[in-house]
């Protein structure tokens, strides 16, 4: 290893840098550096930090770039210096997670600290005086050596003795240091500043900038390249000063733990079990059952193997708390006349469905829970649930009120799209292209709200929403839902829905409620007797094209496709919804529905002329009129005719789904699954064997639709919301359109 070590640095998640962290590390690790610190003016990058630098087999160490005023509560123009603070331990992350949250002054668009702040959160932190800007060498550049070492004094009096270094950021402000602490107990550590990776990245680097600024020539400010060692020591070969710099900065990134950083797990909140019961599990069981009592006239001993199946993995992947929290929020929202709805792939759980999360039955529709979570994942997915957009705050308070101070809303991260600024005219295709995809700049996720362990004030980095009218709502933390899914936190994808809010204010002045709140299962084309028999309006209206405010239909073609299709059922509509933008596809499915609905077998003859072979696979291809349409299709393929299990066949849809470029293995075992017996865990044959043809014949239907396919599961939940508006508009057109014109008066109008 070497003997230097850059510790202050920035990544393209500040705003005057284009360097990746892969770029950085890779480039750290290739010169020998034992480790690399990054102190952005946030705490964003954190986790892939961490990441990249094990897998290089350097120490990751994360610091924070602040501005250091007198008072950062005062309104007062006042003077701004910056400091550097890096975590030496994981008590100096969680205090500079502390101090980074604290940071932040209403009303006010940037963030500050003060030595108050500082004293705070001073332990298990390491401090850089911030070079020319900082408050030591700030007070040099005008001759006033006495305040320099006086604020010196004083951060060491804030962070402890030792615990402070002068940055020197060349070889002249490290001669100038030296000389003035000469003979204190003071060390001059070198850094490179580095905001970009290499020397050549520098025009990248101003254009990113300038694309981040909407404007040419912003001003660049300070910062060089990731230097080697070779390069730092260079500068000035024959400075003792600097010289000795360079080996200290190397000797603080030593003192530094190497898991300062903490380790994914451990974020996910616990669920309080009521008294009599010994684990959530437990509680989790006992709320499934007594729900499917409810959903079910007669549960079947299919439904009860399905929801044990569904439990077990539940439970072992520790996801229990996290399904007993949203049907915790469900369940409120009903109470108080939420309108919700489940969509994506939550709609293939019958353990979410017995649970009233989702009004969609698996069972009934075929859905696949392993779309939801299988055995293989390592994350607790996140749960999409549709909320009437009027009342999201109302979800949003309930959720802050049961989990004070454990709440905040994900970021999003937007990146650069060399396209859309090469036709804006700020910048040419050759420097666009030369920051293509590189971070642009930090937005709230519409709808993933995280919900942690504990306290959020030294957990996670969060700030206030600084949105003028926004300032009550909940903050919202620096990383993307998906890094908050993998470092273990609970992550509820909460849609607002503005469909929603026309079902309820038009159910309400319908008064459809019958007395009880409002829900989302009153509206269902199955499971109510009151409403089944009327769904054929619902359904008649589609097909007429009188879809003005019915969810999915606002498109000419969209209506076209329906009227000729005639859906009676959630699944036809679902084949509608899933096929929308794919003209060619749609079109055979249209073709075989109008002009061949008789037939038994579809049109599968172009697979296998053995009707024994057309029959297993007119289970599959039947409800899509022998279209492969959905996701699900492909996986009961694998294990009807190629033999995988659940699991292997949920894994080879997504490996496909990566668009892999050779997929020769998959289709080697399938093709020998096919010619041999299939048999489940009790030993009873699920399929039959298939001819080495047919099967060929199958897998190469598999990959011309693979690109086309969409999910099962979200397309019945749009279905529902599409049968629901349908009945509503059907049956109470006024009372409809009268909220229709409220709700969404910009809508889409069809002229027909």
């Amino acid at each position: 290893m070497g003997t230097f070590v850059h510790l202050n640095g920035h990544s393209e998640y500040s705003s005057d840098s284009n360097a990746t962290i892969k770029e950085l590390v890779a480039a750290a690790a290739a010169d020998g550096q034992g480790a690399l610190a990054l102190t952005d003016t946030n705490l964003a990058a954190a986790p892939l930090l961490r990441a990249e630098a094990r897998r290089h087999g350097i120490k990751p160490i994360i610091g924070l770039d602040v501005r250091l005023v007198e008072n950062r509560h005062s309104t007062d123009h006042q003077q701004v210096f910056h400091l550097t603070l890096l975590a030496e331990n994981r008590t100096g992350w969680h205090n500079l997670v502390a101090l980074y949250n604290s940071s932040a002054v209403p009303g006010r668009s940037q963030s500050f600290v003060d030595h108050e702040l500082l004293a705070l959160h001073a332990d298990g932190l390491i401090a850089l005086t911030g070079g020319r800007r900082g408050p030591v060498e700030a007070f040099l550049d005008l001759n006033d050596a006495d305040t320099a070492r006086a604020n010196f004094a004083r951060l060491e009096s804030t962070l402890g003795t030792g615990r402070v270094f002068l940055e020197a950021s060349s070889p002249e402000s490290a001669q100038l240091l030296t000389g003035v602490f000469m003979g204190r107990a003071v060390h001059v550590v070198a850094t490179g500043r580095y905001r970009q990776t290499a020397l050549e990245d520098t025009e990248a680097r101003q254009t990113l900038m300038d694309i981040r600024a909407g404007k040419e020539g912003r001003g660049y400010g300070e910062g060089g390249w990731l230097r080697t060692e070779s390069e730092m020591r260079r500068q000035a070969p024959d400075s003792q000063a600097w010289q000795n710099a360079v080996t200290i900065a190397a000797t603080v990134g030593d003192a530094i733990h190497y898991d300062a950083i903490p380790e994914p797990g451990g974020n996910m909140p616990s669920f309080a079990v009521p008294d009599g019961f010994q684990s959530s599990g437990e509680y989790l069981r006992h709320l499934t059952f007594r729900g499917a009592g409810s959903r079910f006239d007669e549960i079947s001993f299919e439904a009860i193997e399905r929801l044990n199946n569904e439990l077990e993995v539940i439970i072992s992947k520790g996801a229990a708390d996290s399904i007993l929290i949203t049907h915790d929020l469900i369940k409120w929202c009903t109470d108080n006349d939420i309108l919700t709805g489940a969509r994506g792939n939550s709609s293939s759980s019958l353990v979410l469905y017995c649970l009233g999360i989702t009004d969609i039955n698996p069972l009934t529709y075929g859905l696949r829970y392993e779309r939801f979570l299988r055995p293989g994942r390592t994350e607790i997915p996140g749960l999409d649930i549709d909320i009437q957009a009027s009342r999201m705050q109302d979800a949003h308070g309930y959720l802050s009120k049961r989990w004070p101070d454990r709440v905040a809303r994900a970021a999003t991260h937007s990146r650069v799209k060399a396209d859309t600024w090469t036709r804006r005219g700020l910048v040419s295709e050759e420097k666009a292209a030369l920051v293509d995809g590189r971070f642009l700049n930090r937005n709230i996720h519409p709808c993933a709200v995280v919900i942690a362990a504990r306290d959020l004030t030294d957990q996670l980095p969060v700030l206030p929403d600084r949105r003028a009218g926004h300032e009550h709502e909940l903050p919202v933390a620096n990383w993307e839902a998906q890094t908050l899914l993998n470092e273990g936190y609970l992550v509820l994808n909460l849609l607002g829905s503005a469909t929603l809010d026309v079902v309820a204010q038009a159910a309400a002045l319908a008064r459809l409620d019958r007395g009880s709140p409002v829900h989302l299962g009153l509206l269902l084309p199955v499971g109510d007797d009151l409403y089944a028999r009327s769904t054929p309006a619902a359904w008649d209206l589609i097909t007429a094209g009188d879809t003005d405010g019915v969810f999915g239909l606002g498109a000419e073609e969209a209506v076209a496709a329906a009227k000729l299709a005639r859906p009676r059922n959630l699944t036809d509509m679902a084949v509608l919804t899933a096929l929308s933008g794919k003209e060619e596809r749609r079109n055979r499915y249209l073709t075989a529905r109008i002009n061949r609905p008789r037939l038994r077998y579809y049109h599968l003859e172009h697979l296998t002329s053995e009707e024994s072979e057309q029959a297993y696979l007119c289970r599959i291809l039947a409800p899509t009129h022998g279209e492969l349409v959905f996701q699900e299709q492909v996986m009961d393929l694998f294990s009807t005719v190629g033999g995988f299990s659940d699991v292997d066949a949920e894994g080879a849809w997504r490996f496909l789904a990566k668009k892999p470029r050779d997929w020769s293995g998959l289709r080697e075992k399938f093709l020998a699954g096919a010619v041999q017996e299939k048999r489940g865990r009790a030993g009873d044959p699920y399929s039959m064997v298939f001819s080495a043809g047919t099967a060929e014949q199958v897998f190469d239907l598999i990959m011309e639709a693979v690109p086309f396919l969409f999910s099962a599961s979200h397309a019945h939940a749009y279905a529902v919301r599409t049968f629901q508006t349908a009945w509503l508009r059907a049956h109470f057109p006024e009372a409809f359109q009268r909220v229709l014109d409220e709700v969404q008066p910009r809508r889409n109008l069809i002229a027909r």
